[in-house]
């Protein structure tokens, strides 16, 4: 029972705790393969599923990682996150005794195999991972510092944020982030990493006193970090950068100039000292949640979900300029979540966890066709049991990573299924 009880402390398991239940995939996290039946005449892709199988450590033992941040390199890729279940070799039908929380996470090699990432400072209060893959194949991350060890539904006060460098073997830099003037920080709604040159930026919200929410900036240059205030209500914070704007902070808040807004998210420029900034997306009626940016080679994605007046989630997207007048795509009606598949250095790639009912969801790969629209090149019944991330390993590969809970058993355990496909897309015509 002891592994019952801490599975459904898992934020995975208790955030969709209606769809383990009722998901209609087995305990295996067997079914029908991600693949394509043909290729999509409208994005000239196809998905091959490869492989389906937990994600395993040392060869021998299997583990659960929250899908936090998951980073491909040219070293491997990167699975950081808590809570995190490290099992005692053996059989998933037998008993297996297993620690909770003992690691950062793991780093899949090119050799395909798993080794264990060990926590720089103590990993039960670790939370919040942000990272980014380095050009020389080391992860730069950021996290936060619990005052006491992660409960899951026990809301905890953020001691500090720290910096580190990992380079697949150890750890080469381990830094604490200066701390804002005032205010207390948030671990809901941060930033990824931006790299530019030897400098690095990261956000995180802060409470004010009085109340309401500002950004702390925090940069990293020659050796050093400082940290700006910048005075924004916000829900999230969002970095990229841009070539011709520079660093662009994005923000999602209410537009004070309306008589009714909610979630709307705006755009704001270092090159103006973050004074002023430029509405992207309307909130209301359809608020924006977890905006994402990524890269693709049709210029940068912002993926975000609104919710619908009926209560349910559309996945949306936008590419190339960022602006208020650029076409939005519609990804997938209704979803429980999306994601953009990350690393991806060809078209860009989504896999959206389609609601087909109450009780059943799939998982669709979505390529945009040759017309603009948004077309899906791959399904199959959702085996997972909680928010899951897509990364490519190179332009060709494509990896899911995401909670399987076994339930079948008189041993219940949560581990990480890993399902690899291949990836195909016929080259565009300029």
């Amino acid at each position: 029972m002891r592994c019952t009880r801490i599975v459904f402390r898992s934020l995975a398991f208790r955030a969709l705790i209606a769809l383990v239940v009722m998901a209609s995939a087995d305990a295996a996290g067997q079914g029908p393969p991600l693949s394509s039946t043909t290729t999509s005449p409208n994005t000239g892709c196809t998905v091959r599923e490869t492989s389906r199988t937990p994600l395993l450590v040392d060869g021998l033992r299997e583990i659960y990682i929250e899908p936090t941040a998951v980073l491909p390199s040219r070293s491997g890729i990167l699975f950081a996150g808590t809570p995190n279940y490290l099992y005692a070799p053996g059989f998933p039908e037998q008993f297996r005794d297993f620690v909770q929380d003992s690691v950062f996470g793991a780093v899949l090699g090119t050799d395909g195999r798993a080794r264990l990432v060990p926590a720089p400072i103590d990993p039960t209060r670790i939370k919040g991972v942000r990272g980014v893959a380095l050009n020389d194949g080391s992860w730069a991350v950021a996290f936060a510092e619990l005052k006491h060890p992660w409960q899951g539904h026990v809301p905890d006060t953020v001691v500090r944020f720290w910096h580190g460098i990992y380079d697949g073997r150890a750890w080469s830099r381990i830094e604490q982030l200066p701390t804002p003037p005032a205010g207390e920080m948030k671990m809901a709604g941060a930033s990824s990493l931006v790299v530019r040159g030897d400098t690095l930026f990261f956000a995180v919200r802060v409470v004010e006193p009085k109340g309401g929410f500002n950004i702390a900036l925090f940069e990293r240059r020659q050796g050093s970090w400082k940290v700006t205030v910048v005075r924004t209500d916000a829900s999230y914070a969002r970095l990229t950068y841009s070539d011709s704007a520079g660093l662009l902070l994005a923000v999602v808040r209410a537009d004070a100039t309306m008589q009714r807004d909610a979630n709307s998210l705006f755009l704001h420029s270092r090159e103006s000292g973050w004074a002023t900034s430029r509405k992207i997306i309307q909130g209301h009626p359809e608020p924006v949640h977890d905006p994402v940016f990524s890269g693709s080679s049709d210029g940068p994605v912002l993926t975000w979900w609104v919710l619908l007046p009926t209560g349910g989630r559309q996945a949306r997207a936008m590419i190339g300029t960022l602006d208020q007048g650029s076409p939005v795509l519609t990804l997938d009606s209704l979803i429980v979540g999306v994601v953009p598949v990350i690393g991806r250095g060809g078209a860009p790639l989504w896999v959206t966890e389609h609601l087909e009912s109450p009780t059943s969801s799939e998982l669709r790969v979505v390529a945009r066709g040759v017309d603009g629209t948004p077309t899906v090149v791959a399904r199959t019944p959702n085996p997972y049991t909680g928010p899951f991330a897509a990364a490519a390993p190179s332009a060709e590969e494509m990896i899911l990573s995401g909670p399987l809970l076994r339930r079948e058993s008189a041993h219940p355990s949560l581990v990480t299924l890993l399902i690899r496909t291949r990836v195909e897309c016929a080259p565009r015509a300029p």
